[in-house]
């Protein structure tokens, strides 16, 4: 007895990751999909940023698609840095992710209809060890499409 019913959940269990795997297979070939704000990749655009001081989600779009914002680069910081302060964060933005927007989108470095922004870890995270800042160009002039990217 104990035997059908330890195959009978390993049955369910697999037929579960079957399902999640088939719902994250699909997500990904949708042209806008939820994702994790610390999740984000090099070159994906995002179709809204929200307001706030903690983002924890936003939708990646297809950058041919409207949106407010385009990851511009990703930046590792070392491990042994404390958790950042707003003056911290604003030389992250205007040194790092500068150099980021320079190496990524050169054409646009003096455009003032971009700004540099930062999404970085919550204290919580940055505490277990993340490190991850992601750095990423909003348009003052509204949504746009296509990419930075030259």
């Amino acid at each position: 007895m104990q035997v059908a019913v330890v195959v009978s959940l390993a049955i369910a269990a697999v037929g579960c990751f079957g399902v999640l795997n088939h719902i994250d297979q699909r997500s990904l070939h949708r042209d806008e999909y939820r994702k994790a704000a610390d999740s984000l990749r090099l070159g994906q655009c995002v179709k809204e940023l929200p307001d706030g001081d903690s983002v924890l989600n936003v939708t990646a779009i297809d950058c041919a698609k409207p949106h407010e914002a385009e990851v511009i680069g990703i930046v590792q910081l070392d491990g042994l840095r404390p958790f950042p302060t707003d003056d911290d964060l604003v030389d992250i933005q205007e040194d790092e992710c500068a150099e980021e927007l320079t190496k990524w989108a050169p054409a646009f470095v003096s455009d003032e209809t971009v700004d540099v922004g930062v999404l970085y870890p919550e204290q919580r995270s940055w505490d277990l060890g993340e490190r991850t800042i992601t750095c990423f160009a909003a348009f003052t002039d509204g949504v746009r499409t296509g990419t930075l990217h030259r």
